[in-house]
């Protein structure tokens, strides 16, 4: 995995849920406040110094979106441009009802949506759902565009709800 890859990929899958997961009803404090860029600007800055300093993503790239998915405030960052796999186009945050950090994923459901290699090896998009330990991955995922990945997220979520 190159630096570029190395920032991105733990500033999407590893630093940015491990900041949610440490205090989910802060974090989205911070995320639905007008100081949200400069709270991902932040977590950026630290995955940037521990990670490498040469990575080529723009962080002014970077957008944060407010919404909500079945009442639950929803988190979506939109990612710099593509820059080679493996990439994240956009995360989404969901903060549950459960956000007491007493349940599996702390009152949070997590997802990407990425650029990278899918289970026969080609490239192409795939839908990350994440875990406190471990991720699933969906092919056939949607087309790298904001507003259908949150289609998708709350397909799966209110789905989710009904198990």
């Amino acid at each position: 995995m190159n630096k570029c890859n190395r920032n991105c990929y733990h500033f999407a899958h590893e630093a940015l849920r491990n900041f949610c997961a440490d205090d989910p009803k802060k974090f989205f404090k911070n995320l639905f406040s007008d100081t949200s860029e400069e709270y991902i600007l932040l977590v950026w800055n630290l995955v940037y110094s521990r990670v490498c300093s040469d990575a080529d993503i723009d962080i002014n790239e970077f957008k944060v979106m407010t919404t909500e998915i079945d009442n639950c405030p929803t988190v979506l960052i939109k990612m710099s441009e593509f820059v080679n796999a493996v990439h994240a186009h956009y995360v989404a945050i969901l903060l549950t009802d459960n956000a007491d950090n007493s349940v599996n994923d702390g009152g949070i459901k997590y997802y990407s949506l990425d650029y990278g290699e899918t289970y026969n090896g080609s490239c192409g998009t795939v839908l990350s759902e994440w875990h406190k330990n471990y991720h699933f991955d969906f092919i056939g995922s949607p087309v790298v565009d904001g507003k259908q990945f949150l289609k998708v997220i709350r397909e799966r979520f209110l789905r989710s709800k009904m198990n």
